[in-house]
């Protein structure tokens, strides 16, 4: 039955412009497929492991559950493609442009995405754990869920990006772009995020235990329920910056402040109590005396 929907996948690029001699190629035992350049259509449940695919072109194309452990995609584009539940562990997807592409439940464990562009796509519930995605853009993209236990994302640009509830212990964020992420109740034990822009960040009931926050800048990052207790390299200057409140967890010897417009929330952490300081606001000025009279 697979076979069967792999040679209709095939004998519908043909129809498109590729050769006949081209699409059986694709099928020959040394699994290389250098001519084709577009995959459309629908080859659910393929089976397409260590397939040779640089450069493709992938346009609308439904490839679900499909098998491509270990396939070679690097360079490939993905526009709004469904790889839905599909199997890409250690596949080679290095310099890819996918722009809404829906990859939710997939599989893309230890997968190298090296410098890919993954503008709003979907990785729900998707496994990424030990995927490198060193320098790749995910500016909108969904992760919602998703397991990226030490993935890596250093130097990533993820503006905006959604990391609500992701299972990400050990993950390598080092001097990626984080604004404005959504990072709510998500697990980073142990993750780096040194040098990391999480300005506006929303960090509202993560996990960052022993997380490393060296030179990383948290300005206006929400990090109310936040467990930072044994976090590395974080500073009462970066707290200063952010908004936290009495249910953040922080490292003995840290206060937790919040700016609110002119007044000032302050945490202080004693052990065991906990103390709330509100700075009164600054007085106003005194009215300027009345002008001497003239006789």
């Amino acid at each position: 039955m697979i076979l069967s929907r792999l040679t209709a996948f095939l004998f519908a690029i043909s129809l498109i412009g590729l050769a006949a001699p081209q699409a059986a190629s694709a099928m020959s035992s040394d699994r290389d497929v250098p001519r084709l350049k577009a995959f459309g259509g629908s080859c659910g449940g393929c089976e397409l492991s260590g397939r040779k695919m640089a450069g493709v072109r992938f346009i609308g194309a439904n490839f679900s559950q499909a098998t491509m452990i270990g396939s070679n995609l690097q360079g490939a584009t993905i526009i709004g493609g469904n790889f839905s539940r599909a199997n890409l562990s250690r596949a080679d997807v290095r310099a890819a442009e996918m722009s809404g592409a829906d990859f939710s439940g997939s599989n893309l464990a230890n997968a190298n995405l090296t410098g890919a562009s993954m503008h709003g796509v979907n990785f729900t519930d998707a496994n990424l754990s030990g995927a490198i995605m060193t320098s790749s853009e995910a500016v909108g993209a969904t992760f919602v869920k998703a397991d990226i236990s030490g993935a890596a994302f250093r130097s990533a640009e993820l503006i905006s990006a959604n990391f609500n509830a992701v299972r990400a212990a050990g993950a390598d964020f080092r001097e990626a772009d984080l604004t404005a992420a959504n990072l709510r109740d998500a697990r980073l034990e142990r993750s780096s995020f040194r040098e990391a822009d999480l300005s506006s960040a929303n960090l509202v009931g993560a996990i960052l235990t022993g997380s490393d926050f060296t030179d990383a800048d948290l300005s206006r990052a929400q990090l109310r329920g936040a467990d930072l207790s044994r976090a590395k390299g974080l500073t009462q200057d970066q707290l200063d910056d952010a908004c936290s409140d009495g249910s953040t967890r922080l490292p003995k010897g840290l206060v937790a402040r919040c700016n609110r417009g002119t007044a000032v929330l302050m945490i202080k952490r004693n052990t065991p109590a906990v103390r709330v300081m509100v700075a009164p606001r600054a007085p106003a000025a005194p009215p300027k005396p009345p002008s001497a009279p003239r006789w």
